[in-house]
């Protein structure tokens, strides 16, 4: 005799929902018909903080105008598909990735529209486009050609531009929300400052310029902060009617190593604010374009707050980090099966080639592990599951 699987009692429905842990698989299990649906909440409130996967988009001309999206879960080693609704045109880049929501700008659109889409829940909305950024009306394309040193020439201006708006954090899940704020990174010529949008905003407002050039942002403890080059850091407190902004001093961070230098702030989850500082070893052709970069250490700080100063970790303990670009974020090791303690997830997701691997860097021997991906894809971003 055949079993009614749409008839199962709610009770056992519900204690079944209550065992999962992952929330593609509550999507999968609310998606299984009407009665299983109408048993759950909407929104599951039970699930602990997911762990991120990386959003991989696809630049070949086989993908144009698809809606199939692909994603890759480090820790189980698989390459997932999801169907985003929003339709993505080509000239759309990745720059940010917050609470579950990724953040694209589109060069197609002479506006630079900004949209927030939720791959998991399909829900979208836009923030104001970047031509109501205060400066950018007069922005002059041409200066793009002063980031050229990190593009070869083959590349195309508008492919160069997505420098402009280089990331995006946001204070919290943009939906329900009223005190939700957008920061975000804007390349100039010669320094990259911030602007920022609160919900309802139809413009963007620039920050008073506090530093040369920032690094990167993150939220912490209610205020955002940036970071330049140098390890000094901004407080932001965007939450009144104007930003206030404090400055740190720490001493300055020493180079241990020959080669370039990228910087990434992280949230720890534990209370404490993390700096990693990536080292790269650039090629160039002759020409002078960029040919290839390899990413060749790590190290990690943390803040002192009471000494004003970024002290070395050398281990993370349970802890992981996945750094990028885009989006940064910490988890525990413990009770993820097949993810590492005291590592470092990360990809090259900085440089202009398809992306075949991610990479593993482990703190306890400084040691690399390269997991290969099937195919090429173009540039990557964590994106952490989030049901809001």
């Amino acid at each position: 005799m055949a079993v009614d699987w749409t008839q199962l009692p709610q009770e056992l429905l519900i204690s079944i929902a209550d065992n999962l842990k992952i929330y593609a698989d509550y999507l999968r299990f609310c998606a299984v018909c009407h009665s299983w649906r109408s048993s759950v909440p909407n929104t599951p409130r039970h699930l602990p903080p997911q762990l991120p996967w990386l959003m991989l988009l696809d630049y070949s001309d086989e993908s144009h105008g698809s809606s199939d999206r692909v994603f890759f879960d480090p820790c189980a080693r698989k390459i997932r598909h999801l169907e985003v609704l929003e339709a993505l045109s080509y000239d759309t880049r990745f720059c940010g990735s917050s609470h579950g929501w990724v953040v694209f700008l589109d060069y197609s659109d002479e506006s630079r529209a900004v949209l927030l889409l939720n791959p998991l829940t399909q829900a979208s909305l836009h923030l104001p486009p970047f031509s109501a950024y205060p400066k950018a009306q007069s922005f002059n394309y041409s200066e793009v050609d002063a980031f050229q040193f990190t593009f070869p020439q083959t590349q195309t201006l508008r492919k160069r531009l997505h420098l402009y708006i280089k990331k995006v954090v946001f204070s919290s899940a943009p939906l329900g929300n009223n005190n939700f704020i957008a920061l975000a990174i804007c390349c100039g010529v010669y320094a990259n400052v911030l602007a920022y949008c609160k919900k309802g905003d139809e413009t963007w407002t620039l920050i008073p310029r506090t530093m040369f050039s920032f690094a990167d942002v993150v939220y912490y403890n209610g205020l955002f902060y940036g970071v330049d080059y140098h390890g000094v850091i901004a407080v932001c407190d965007i939450n009144g009617a104007s930003p206030i902004v404090s400055i740190i001093r720490p001493p300055l961070l020493f180079h241990k190593r020959v080669g370039a230098v990228m910087l990434y702030l992280v949230n720890s989850g534990d209370d404490e604010l993390l700096l990693a500082r990536r080292y790269v070893s650039r090629k160039f052709y002759d020409n002078g374009d960029l040919e290839s970069y390899n990413t060749v250490w790590f190290e990690v700080f943390k803040m002192n707050w009471s000494e004003q100063r970024w002290d070395r970790v050398t281990n993370l303990g349970d802890r992981m980090l996945f750094i990028g670009s885009k989006s940064s974020v910490s988890f525990l090791a413990s009770g993820s099966r097949g993810c590492l303690g005291n590592c470092i997830y990360f990809t090259e997701d900085d440089e202009p080639f398809p992306s075949y691997y991610f990479r593993i860097f482990k703190l306890s021997g400084g040691s690399f592990e390269t997991c290969w991906l099937i195919n090429p894809y173009g540039p990557s971003i964590w994106v952490t599951p989030n049901p809001c």
